[in-house]
């Protein structure tokens, strides 16, 4: 096809290269105004947009708060209150249990010390 182009006189080559560019032009226009009406909300849109780190930070604190909500209810619930149980807005850590995984590990590996020494 393109052969067929340049074997025709340079006035119908240009009239083609004329066409070929009005039409990209006609396209890149027709892009440009449909998008005018976007590009015209785009403040709008700006100020509705909420920062990553906003978002995060609602989720988290939304996500605290119904955490402590259901604490809240939990304790209220058959549970009996310690005299030194105290209302605060930190996370009580008394009832939680810390395994040393090195203590663990070193039982283990006794276990299979020994299991594997004995003679057969």
């Amino acid at each position: 096809m393109l052969e067929k182009i340049q074997e025709k006189p340079h006035h119908i080559k240009q009239a083609i290269s004329l066409i070929i560019t009005v039409i990209i032009f006609s396209a890149i226009l027709f892009v440009w105004v449909s998008s005018r009406d976007a590009r015209s909300r785009e403040l709008e849109v700006q100020a509705k947009t909420v920062s990553p780190t906003e978002g995060v930070t609602s989720m988290f604190s939304g996500l605290v708060s119904d955490f402590k909500k259901k604490m809240a209810n939990s304790d209220s619930f058959g549970q009996k209150n310690d005299a030194s149980a105290t209302s605060t807005d930190t996370f009580d850590l008394s009832g939680v249990v810390i395994i040393d995984p090195s203590a663990t590990t070193t039982a283990s590996t006794t276990a299979t010390t020994t299991t594997a020494s004995t003679p057969k």
